[in-house]
């Protein structure tokens, strides 16, 4: 069976490369039989190296192949100005001869305008809708950025009818259960298929324990729509919780916060001698890092589909403690104590004391087997190319 993938990324096991993990697990685990062209934008294709194109190439065994771009004229922008900026990519729409292929794969949603009209069998994959995405960010703007408001509400109309007017009628797959029922609420046919977790040798991830040092993983803090509010907040209940414990030593790592505003935010809070801060920008080996994590924490604003982050986290035995955005379609098997959701002050305070005292009683390593088997690999997977290419089971 050949296929036809139209992507806006290049394939890409890298944990924090977020879309470009999905697409190069589904493809690299494909079933035998499946051949796989990758229609990538020139525009995308040219800051790449071409050793690192070929090496794509060859570990996922497909065809990369170019599609040149045009230059956009005024009747494009005209008809285009309505579409969320992801989708604004302009190609050819006649670049591929669909009687070649079995199936036409876009991926993410923004592929959709140039998809629609062809006439093989197509299917249409998203991380997420960007209708409950930019819902979300409106929600975060009412609350906190009054003057962004009129700017997010457009956007998400934007969003609302290009989904509307472009994924109706099409067969649409999503990581993400929230967004799932919002497709279907405006007519989209979609199907869930849980995130596949990216492989881990745990072997060689050793988690570097030490009884007098504690680490706490905070990822962009006060960058965006990530709990601006609520990073500040929930950092001085780590800071007069911490302070409280006699003998360990606390370090707090931002990843891709914003130090400035972080720094600033700080010298309002007491902070006991027994923690030190760390900021980390890009992190070359992600899995890495969270070798060296007990507690990982997610105070999301915004966001939908699944988190990948939160995933791999959980896949390593880090406590993850983070807000009903963040822990939302991520099925594990102790929740109890590896998964704690906090939508308040309160609720952080007895989820880290919780935390705390699970880290500090040496529970982490007896467990090995945090998330559901909907989210291993090979069976997430088998069902995305089941459904794509009406298997039966």
């Amino acid at each position: 069976m050949k296929i036809a993938c139209i992507t806006y990324f290049l394939p890409g096991k890298e944990n924090n490369q977020g879309p470009n993990s999905l697409l190069y697990q589904i493809i690299s685990k494909r079933s035998e039989g499946l051949q796989v062209d990758l229609f990538i934008p020139e525009s995308i294709l040219k800051p790449i190296a071409p050793e690192k194109i070929s090496i794509i190439e060859n570990e996922l065994d497909v065809n990369i192949i170019k599609i040149p771009q045009k230059k956009d004229s005024f009747f494009h922008k005209f008809l285009t100005f309505w579409w969320p900026t992801g989708a604004r990519v302009n190609y050819d729409r006649f670049f591929l001869k669909e009687d070649d292929y079995d199936l036409v794969w876009g991926y993410p949603f923004w592929t959709a305008p140039y998809i629609k009209n062809i006439n093989s069998p197509r299917i249409i994959s998203g991380m997420d809708s960007v209708s409950l995405l930019y819902f979300r960010k409106l929600k975060t703007c009412i609350k906190e950025r009054s003057l962004a408001t009129p700017r997010y509400f457009f956007a998400l109309l934007r969003s609302f009818i290009f989904e509307l007017f472009f994924l109706r009628n099409e067969r649409v797959h999503v990581v993400g259960k929230m967004d799932h029922r919002v497709l279907e609420s405006i007519g989209v046919k979609s199907f869930y298929v849980a995130h596949p977790i990216n492989p881990i040798n745990l072997a060689e991830k050793e988690k570097e324990k030490s009884e007098r040092i504690v680490r706490i993983l905070i990822s962009n803090a006060l960058h965006g729509f990530y709990g601006s509010r609520r990073v500040l907040d929930w950092l001085r209940i780590i800071f007069s919780t911490a302070g409280n414990i006699k003998n360990t030593s606390f370090e707090i790592i931002f990843h891709k916060g914003r130090k400035d505003s972080i720094e600033i935010g700080c010298e309002k809070i007491f902070k006991p001698d027994n923690i030190s801060l760390n900021f980390l920008n890009w992190v070359d080996d992600y899995e890495e890092l969270l070798s060296k994590v007990d507690i990982q924490i997610f105070p999301l604003d915004i966001g939908a589909g699944t988190k990948t982050s939160v995933l791999t986290a959980l896949r390593m035995n880090v406590v993850c403690i983070g807000t009903e955005v963040a822990c939302e379609n991520i099925d594990v098997l102790d929740c109890d104590n590896f998964l704690l959701e906090a939508n308040s002050s309160q609720d952080f305070q007895r989820s880290l004391e919780k935390a705390l005292n699970f880290v500090q009683n040496g529970m982490m390593g007896k467990h090995s087997h945090v998330l559901s088997e909907i989210h291993d690999p090979e069976k997430s997977v088998a069902t995305f190319w089941r459904e794509a290419t009406h298997e039966k089971k």
